[in-house]
């Protein structure tokens, strides 16, 4: 892999260097004192990146200035109050929100207002079509899902055709505007697909009004270039549908041998795919960034290298190169980074408490299927060594809903070693951060120095467990 260092001086001195402060906020909190102010902007792949941060002062008020080289999809941030915006070079709004009213919406006036006031409403519209019965849409069974995301669909039209009827925004922007509604419902679908027909046999059972309900991807250059992050997640859930054919009919088993060919797959596909130069960049990007989802190995480190050749300039470069030095962070050797949860009985166990130990670290949620289908044999590799008092087994829920976590370790007298859970969503974030965890379950080999020996570890089934605790102990 090429030098990192200079390319990220590189972008840091650019970002830095010559700026001037091209856009002002200017910010009226009814009802909020000393409240955090944030302006973000997504960097399509890791997350956002902040523009500026402020405080509110004793009146709620607050003047945020920052630069844009061109027009950008923004998150705003009012204390616990977030939303989207949409800002151009030269823009001067004024923001109010009365925040002791829960329904009260961001509302702008001046320079720019009109993008920003018709996101603020767009983002009303959902809010009152996400739920249905007093359930979100996405908890309904597939058919009243499809029916009510129709119902969503067609009120963001009508929205649209309503407001631009008294707008006097240009085209372009108003089909912008359009499109980035459209991608709500349409990620809700994905999300939805995702969560209850995940594989391509269980694809092919989907109900054909899922199927139809909402229209396909559309491939926008401007959405992508106006860094709109909903936007970024649909093409994320596109990029996953192009597995499909790659793992079709492949048992779990077979599924994580052959995972490491999929990122030569992927660049395959995606360069002979009909997109534009900068959707197919992207995905590219997401590609490489995928492929370093579980660590530096050879096929992520071959996608890298054939990225930065086509694209050596690439805004997705400090994105890559930045989780690149993560996992650079949880080399074997490094100290671990160190979390605390709680057992059962409420006392607290960090993971430096085991310091001296082997501990071979799950982390993993009773609502997770692939986490319960390990259980069987991370069972039987506990009581291979239960006998061992160097070696620890420390499982780390992150259930949310902790009486459902202790109730299934009451169910199960025989799920021995350490249990602690982080219930804590801050927490959880920052675990998920620290480990450049995907998801659960998430398996870790601590040494008995603290320092890691395999981050991420095998999981139970790979049969690869038992020698590398071995290996430490020798």
């Amino acid at each position: 892999m090429r030098n990192l260092f200079p390319f990220l001086l590189l972008f840091l001195c650019l970002e830095s260097i010559g700026q001037n402060k091209n856009i002002k906020i200017t910010i009226k909190a009814l009802g909020s004192a000393n409240d955090k102010v944030a302006i973000t902007s997504s960097n399509l792949l890791s997350g956002n990146d902040t523009l500026a941060k402020t405080t509110l002062d004793a009146e709620g008020k607050a003047v945020v200035e920052i630069h844009l080289s061109k027009p950008t999809f923004v998150g705003i941030t009012i204390g616990n109050k977030g939303g989207t915006g949409y800002l151009m070079p030269n823009d001067n709004v004024a923001l109010s929100i009365d925040l002791t009213d829960e329904k009260s919406i961001y509302t702008f006036t001046g320079k720019g207002a009109e993008s920003n006031n018709y996101l603020a409403q767009s983002g009303a519209v959902f809010s009152e079509y996400l739920r249905f019965n007093g359930k979100q849409i996405n908890e309904w069974e597939p058919e009243i899902f499809a029916s009510r995301l129709a119902v969503m669909e067609k009120a963001f039209a009508d929205f649209h055709q309503n407001y631009m009827s008294k707008s006097s925004l240009p085209q372009n922007t108003s089909n912008l505007l359009k499109i980035s509604t459209s991608i709500i419902p349409l990620f809700f679908k994905k999300n939805y697909i995702m969560a209850y027909f995940n594989t391509p046999e269980e694809k092919e059972k989907m109900p054909e009004m899922l199927k139809k309900v909402y229209g396909e991807i559309p491939f926008s250059d401007e959405l992508l270039n106006a860094k709109y992050s909903e936007y970024a997640s649909v093409l994320t859930y596109h990029f996953y549908d192009l597995a499909d054919p790659f793992f079709k009919g492949k048992t779990p088993e077979e599924k994580r041998v052959i995972y490491p060919q999929f990122p030569n797959y992927a660049e395959r596909i995606i360069k002979k795919g009909d997109y534009s130069a900068t959707v197919k960049e992207y995905l590219l990007a997401l590609n490489v960034y995928e492929a370093f989802r579980d660590g530096i190995n050879e096929s992520a480190t071959a996608v890298y290298n054939d990225f930065v050749n086509s694209y050596p300039s690439s805004f997705y470069l400090a994105s890559i190169d930045r989780k690149y030095q993560k996992w650079l962070t949880l080399s074997k050797g490094n100290p671990a980074p160190d979390f605390t949860g709680l057992t059962p009985d409420g006392k607290k166990i960090a993971l430096s408490d085991l310091k001296g130990k082997i501990v071979y670290v799950d982390i993993w949620a009773t609502w997770c299927a692939p986490c319960r289908e390990e259980l069987p044999k991370a069972k039987e590799i506990h009581n291979r060594f239960s006998t061992n008092e160097k070696v620890a087994f420390l499982y780390v829920s992150i259930d949310a809903e902790t009486d459902k976590w202790k109730n299934f370790l009451k169910a199960d007298p025989n799920f021995k070693g350490l249990h602690i859970n982080i219930s804590n969503q801050e927490q959880v974030g920052n675990l998920y951060k620290s480990y450049q965890m995907a998801g659960v379950p998430t398996y870790l080999l601590i040494d008995q120095d603290g320092k890691i020996a395999t981050a991420p570890a095998p999981r139970p089934s790979s049969g690869k467990v038992q020698d590398e605790i071995r290996a430490l102990l020798k």
